[in-house]
C-alpha cells in the first residue's frame, strides 16, 4: 500500500477520524478529572520486647524476629509472597498502579537479590479516595497487631522472649500525588499520537473491507448478468430452430 492509498482512505473516511478523536478525548478527559491518587507507605518494625523501636540495636536484626514478621506478612498477604520491585522505596504509584494494595517484609537488595535485614512490614497502599486508602490502612492495620498478638499467645509465655509490633507514626500519612504540568502535556502528546496512529489504521482497514465487499458485489452482479445472458440467448435459439405446423392442404 502506499502513500496515495493511505491519504484516499483517510479523505474518504473520515468519519473514522472523528470517532477515533471523540473516544480519545473522553479518555484524557476522564483522566484529567480523576484528580490524581492518594497513597501511604505505612511501616510497622517488630522488635524484642525488651528493646525499644527507638534504639540503635533493636534486635530487628535478629533471625527469628525477621522471621515472625515475614510470618505475618505472608499471613495478611494471603499466603503469596508480595512483588518486589528493584527499589526498597519504590512506590506503586510510580509502577502504573492507581489502586491497590501491597504487604512486603522490608527488602534491603532488589527483586533480583533480596536481602532481608530489618523486621520491618511496609503496607504499601494507593487508591483513588483518601478515604478507601484510609479504611484500607486501619483494616490491615489491626489485623497485623491481632496476629502478633495470636500466634505468640499460645507459644511465647515469658514476656521477655514475646515480640512487639509497632507503627512509625509519620508513616501513616496520606499523600494526595497528582501530575506535574510536563507530565499532563507529555501525556496530552502521546495521546494524540496514538490517536492519529489508530485513525490511520482503522481509515486504511475500513477502506479495504468496503473495497473488498464491492468488488465482491459487482462480481455477483457480473455473474447474475451473465447467467441471464446465456439463458436468454439459450430461450433465442429455442425459437429460432422451433418447427411451425402446417396446416391440411384441399385436395
Amino acid at each position: 500500500m502506499t502513500l496515495v492509498d493511505v491519504l484516499h482512505a483517510v479523505r474518504h473516511r473520515w468519519y473514522v477520524i472523528v470517532l477515533v478523536v471523540l473516544v480519545f478525548v473522553g479518555i484524557g478527559v476522564g483522566m484529567l478529572r480523576s484528580g490524581g491518587t492518594y497513597s501511604t507507605h505505612t511501616v510497622i518494625t517488630f522488635t524484642s520486647a525488651d528493646r525499644s523501636p527507638l534504639d540503635v540495636d533493636n534486635g530487628s536484626q535478629d533471625q527469628s524476629v525477621i522471621a515472625f514478621a515475614g510470618a505475618v506478612a505472608t499471613e495478611i498477604n494471603g499466603g503469596r509472597r508480595a512483588r518486589t520491585y528493584s527499589l526498597a522505596d519504590a512506590p506503586q504509584y510510580g509502577a502504573g498502579v492507581r489502586q491497590g494494595v501491597i504487604v512486603s517484609l522490608r527488602n534491603e537488595g532488589s527483586q533480583w537479590n533480596a536481602s532481608y535485614s530489618n523486621a520491618t512490614i511496609d503496607l504499601q497502599i494507593v487508591g483513588y479516595t483518601r478515604a478507601w486508602v484510609q479504611q484500607r490502612q486501619e483494616r490491615l492495620l489491626g489485623r497485623i497487631m491481632e496476629l502478633t498478638t495470636e500466634v505468640q499467645a499460645a507459644s511465647v509465655r515469658r514476656k521477655s522472649a514475646r515480640i512487639d509490633a509497632s507503627v512509625e507514626p509519620l508513616s501513616t500519612e496520606i499523600i494526595h500525588v497528582q501530575p506535574g504540568r510536563s507530565a499532563e502535556l507529555m501525556a496530552t502528546a502521546a495521546l494524540a499520537g496514538a490517536a492519529a496512529l489508530t485513525s490511520v489504521a482503522l481509515c486504511v482497514a475500513a477502506d479495504g473491507t468496503l473495497a473488498r465487499r464491492r468488488g465482491r458485489a459487482r462480481g455477483r452482479r457480473a455473474q447474475a448478468a451473465g447467467s441471464a445472458g446465456m439463458k436468454f440467448a439459450a430461450a433465442e435459439g429455442t425459437g429460432a430452430g422451433a418447427s411451425v405446423p402446417r396446416g391440411r392442404g384441399t385436395e
